[in-house]
């Protein structure tokens, strides 16, 4: 214990001494360590350093007692803490510098909070019997906030951990302190479950004018679906995880969004792992597809599968595109990898349900144009009814009236060329069976719509392409109808 009064203008050596002087269990290596352990840990100077362990030693431990602080006591700052706790959680042991580092969380009747074990790794805490579950004792701990604010408990090599078991029946069990994700708020801990809905993901996006990459993935409860984001890749663990597995995520921070939708932001404190012991529901409420929204719809539509385009990859993984409508609105399903498989099993035309999908939803002048994208766990159901009517006729260019979005055309390709203006915008030109002239536009490369080897003087049908209205209205000699393809857009040679 430090007994005396430390001068203002000590020196380091000056003040490494004082301590050596008032401290006898302490000997110079000792606090060499310790200081090695500060710097590492909060990255303060050497000076710094000794000043917090000539603090930390001011009061005696033997003053303390038994006496133990709760988690909601813990303030910033607070040096030779002891806590009786219930440990939460451990993720997998990190390098950090010189060292090592093991992220974990503790519980009392109070709360929970984040811990970080100093130079300790999961398989040394085990073999001094700490586990997930039970309840633990530590003598000598400290406390930090970290750089959001959120306090941590810290705890040193030389700390004092043992396993109290007979505080189990004292300590309550995690459950008190987790909610389903329909009563999550925002700005608050968030400790939660659900199924985990589709593998995660990560884009760049541009902050304060720093390229930074922003991970996210799904989780759902009964109806409801909610987006997980973290800036740091996600714990380790994670990724022993798949899609439709139930799972308990710890520490995250329930926020709003800049659409206005909520989230959960998980940081390197954070911990998920799977919840085999809960039975979780996934509950799909059944909506048409003017009420799919952005991201992961936890939903049913039913939907008759108009036309199917070609299977394509792109970045090695395949998808195909298909025309699908519900009876009011019109979108594009994108089946990917093992859910192509799954579609090429129907026909064009038959009507099935899909549950659990992700939809993206753009706003155009007269409709919103909807995609929506299988997922691993997306669900695809044949029906035994057929109560939608989507035709798209066959047609010659004389025949097209302004009811016709889509048509079905048969004609010779004349003419490929490749537009000066926008180097990925392509133009058949072709003229029907009654000879009369009209293009095709499309974007990439022609494979992306035929199985077939087609060229100049071929004569082929052109399935579900989109005609252009405004072409139609002012077509003369000089300027003929022009069609699109969209990716469910098809082209047979005959």
């Amino acid at each position: 214990m430090v007994n005396g009064n430390m001068k203002d203008d000590m020196s380091e050596e000056e003040l490494l001494e004082y301590i050596l002087e008032n401290v006898p269990s302490l000997n110079r290596s000792d606090i060499e360590r310790m200081v090695n352990e500060y710097i590492e840990s909060l990255g303060i100077s050497r000076k710094t350093a000794l000043y917090l362990i000539f603090l930390e030693y001011r009061v005696a431990p033997e003053t303390k007692g038994d006496h133990h602080l709760s988690l909601e006591e813990l303030i910033n700052g607070l040096s030779n803490v002891h806590l009786i706790v219930r440990l939460v959680w451990l993720s997998p042991t990190m390098k950090y510098k010189n060292g090592v580092l093991t992220r974990g969380g503790v519980m009392d009747h109070t709360m929970i909070l984040p811990i970080v074990f100093w130079n300790r790794t999961v398989e040394d805490l085990k073999s001094l019997g700490i586990e997930k579950g039970i309840p633990i004792e530590i003598k000598g701990c400290y406390t930090r906030s970290n750089i959001r604010g959120d306090l941590e408990i810290h705890v040193p090599e030389r700390a004092g951990i043992e396993p109290r078991f007979d505080m189990d029946n004292k300590i309550p069990k995690e459950d008190i302190f987790f909610k389903s994700i329909d009563q999550l708020k925002s700005d608050e801990p968030v400790f939660t479950y659900g199924i985990l809905l589709n593998k995660p993901s990560s884009r760049q996006i541009i902050v304060d004018e720093a390229q930074r990459e922003l991970h996210s993935f799904y989780i759902g409860y009964k109806d409801k679906a909610v987006r997980c984001t973290s800036w740091s890749e996600f714990p380790i663990e994670f990724y022993n995880l798949s899609p439709g597995m139930p799972i308990r995520i710890y520490n995250g921070r329930g926020r709003i969004n800049r659409f206005g939708e909520f989230e959960i932001r998980l940081t390197r404190a954070s911990h998920i792992e799977p919840a085999y012991d809960l039975n979780i529901t996934l509950e799909p409420r059944e909506i048409m597809l003017n009420r799919v929204s952005n991201g992961f719809n936890l939903a049913k539509i039913y939907v008759k599968l108009v036309s199917y385009g070609v299977i394509r990859k792109r970045d090695g993984r395949r998808i195909l595109n298909i025309l699908i409508y519900d009876g009011e609105q019109e979108a594009t399903l994108s089946a990917i990898d093992n859910q192509v498989d799954v579609l090429k099993e129907y026909l064009e035309g038959e009507e099935v349900y899909i549950e659990m999908f992700r939809a993206s939803v753009k706003a155009s002048f007269s409709t919103n144009a909807i995609n929506i994208f299988t997922t691993e766990i997306t669900k695809i159901r044949r029906s035994d009814h057929q109560r939608l009517f989507f035709s798209i006729p066959t047609v010659n260019v004389k025949d097209i009236a302004m009811h016709n979005r889509y048509i079905n055309i048969i004609g010779k390709i004349v003419s490929i060329k490749t537009s000066t203006e926008n180097m990925d915008l392509n133009e058949l030109i072709m003229e029907d069976q009654e000879g009369e002239p009209f293009t095709v536009q499309y974007r990439g490369d022609i494979k992306d719509y035929t199985y077939d080897d087609i060229g100049l003087g071929d004569k082929v049908k052109i399935n579900t392409a989109l005609v252009d209205l405004q072409s139609l209205l002012t077509r003369t000699p000089y300027s003929p109808l022009k069609m699109r393809l969209r990716a469910f857009s098809k082209i047979e040679k005959i």
